[in-house]
């Protein structure tokens, strides 16, 4: 029985290893033929893709099938004996997609200078049955985006991430083929730089089976990747909000008529030219080892918004409603009602070592510290919660190039996603005053009382949980005294307030409520 079922956990272990899962494509293929200029084949001729250290041979009939070819843009080299070489530029390749190449070779007797040809992309693919838009990574250098998101709101048919009127959590988000969707709400757990993007992919309709948990959209994104040349590029940026201070005046309609008052802004203007700050830094080359390539960015985003608050109460002030007594203990320091600190990276490793086998390792992470806008806290900022955010994704790749037609890849990867909003308290107190019941002796009658002779005074009634003290002092005396809170002390949430009374004077009730303010639940684990 023991050798049994170990033969049949090991047969389901190998059969699961085996099993190929389906996820997005993160590479493409260029296929086509080679000819000469009377239009016959041209067996043998070798085609060359340098920059993806990759390449193909034509068979008997002229044709030839490069595969497993990263997204991005290429220069394929076609060269045989006796004939010119040609090198056709500008050749892009997109995930999932094939690149027809034809070339026609010229016969040369002795060696001439090749020919450079620029290829120019289809207007119309007619092997694309999706909505589908695709984003180079030269587009994307021309375009006012500064990140994944941007790209996205930017295509037809999506208004601030819902594609054609759906929910945020109906868009699959992939990055180099792998899910980066938040498990708690569905949606995008990472923010990528458009330093880091080699080609963006945006399906809004008709997509294939392959892409699991979209209902409205699929979005994907292929990263760049370690060249063999020591190379960095940085970019930075800061600015402000400007807006002008109004002026004139202003019409409406009311019960008492056509109104016209004076047009002014409620909040001043103050050009801060620090509140919008972002770094980034990309360095990406050889390791040292065989074949082996990295790549390392960093990113920080500096946001402050423009409503500004002034903390002149804090979180454990207290104050008396009801006389209209505050005490505030704030320091009167003008700060921002709302704010976003982000730090971003990856790195990826890529090795070549192997024939025909590919080996990659890569992680990205985020870190988000922010908090909303709320301008019913301008006058005690620091009661508004805060929200942190931490996600990372990383995994291994593994690509084995079989033959001409056929590779295979296989993927390992985890995401952590995490969401916690650290609550502030607020502490409020409250003061009323009521006369204090006096104590009623029992007397000796042995006559029964009614309920209706009893004095409203003398009843009994259960105390409730918020008036009861949180200690005693009893003397020995007959009469029971309780000592009286400290309106002065800060409370918390465990504090219970007590109750000071006597019989001959007025009793004096504090009660303090604490207000938490949470915008999201975390994630459970």
């Amino acid at each position: 029985m023991i050798g049994s079922g170990l033969r049949s956990f090991l047969g389901v272990t190998v059969l699961s290893l085996l099993t190929a899962v389906a996820q997005a494509g993160t590479t493409g293929r260029i296929s086509g033929r080679v000819l000469d200029p009377a239009k016959q084949p041209l067996p043998g001729a070798n085609v060359a893709i340098p920059a993806a250290r990759t390449g193909a041979v034509t068979d008997n009939d002229g044709h030839f099938s490069v595969l497993n070819v990263p997204s991005g843009e290429y220069e394929v080299r076609v060269s045989l004996i006796g004939y010119q070489t040609v090198l056709t530029q500008a050749v892009v390749v997109s995930a999932d997609n094939t690149t027809t190449l034809d070339v026609t070779l010229k016969p040369t007797p002795l060696p001439m200078a090749e020919v450079v040809v620029t290829a120019q992309r289809s207007v119309v693919d007619v092997n694309q049955t999706s909505q589908l838009a695709t984003v180079s990574r030269k587009d994307l250098n021309s375009l006012p985006v500064q990140e994944l998101q941007d790209v996205v709101n930017l295509q037809a048919g999506v208004v601030e991430g819902h594609f054609r009127g759906g929910r945020l959590g109906e868009v699959q988000y992939q990055v180099d083929g792998v899910t980066v969707n938040n498990p708690y709400d569905n949606t995008s757990s990472l923010k990528l730089d458009r330093s880091l993007l080699e080609e963006v992919q945006v399906i809004s309709g008709t997509f294939d089976a392959e892409y699991g948990q979209a209902m409205s959209g699929v979005v994907n994104a292929v990263l760049r990747s370690g060249g063999e040349k020591l190379q960095w590029d940085a970019e930075t940026f800061a600015g402000g909000y400007y807006y002008g201070e109004g002026g004139g005046r202003i019409s409406y309609s009311s019960i008492q008529g056509l109104q016209t008052v004076p047009a002014h802004r409620v909040v001043p203007f103050d050009f801060r030219p620090a509140d919008l700050q972002n770094y980034q830094l990309t360095v990406s080359g050889p390791t040292g080892l065989p074949k082996t390539n990295f790549l390392v960015t960093g990113r920080y985003y500096h946001f402050d918004d423009w409503v500004r608050g002034t903390r002149r109460f804090v979180s454990t002030d207290t104050s008396d409603f009801e006389n209209k007594i505050f005490t505030g203990s704030g320091d009167g320091a003008t700060v921002p009602l709302g704010f976003s600190r982000e730090w971003s990276g990856v790195a990826k490793l890529t090795n070549h070592t192997f024939h025909n086998k590919d080996l990659g390792y890569q992680a990205i992470w985020n870190y988000l510290h922010g908090r909303r806008t709320d301008n019913a806290f301008r006058l005690i900022p620091d009661a508004v919660s805060q929200r942190h955010t931490f996600s990372i994704v990383h995994g291994l790749d593994f690509t084995h190039t079989i033959g001409k037609s056929s590779f295979t890849t296989s993927t390992s990867d985890r995401t952590t996603s995490s969401t916690a909003t650290w609550p502030s308290t607020t502490c409020m107190t409250r003061a009323t005053t009521r006369r204090a019941p006096s104590r009623v002796t029992p007397t000796t009658s042995s006559a029964p009382t009614s309920r209706a002779s009893t004095s409203p005074a003398s009843r009994k009634r259960p105390t409730p949980w918020w008036r009861r003290a949180p200690t005693k002092t009893r003397s020995t005396a007959s009469t029971t005294s309780r000592s009286a809170p400290s309106t002065s002390s800060p409370c918390s949430n465990s504090d219970i307030p007590a109750i000071w009374s006597s019989p001959t004077s007025r009793a004096r009730r504090n009660r303090c409520w604490c207000a938490t303010r949470t915008s999201r639940r975390p994630i459970p684990r």
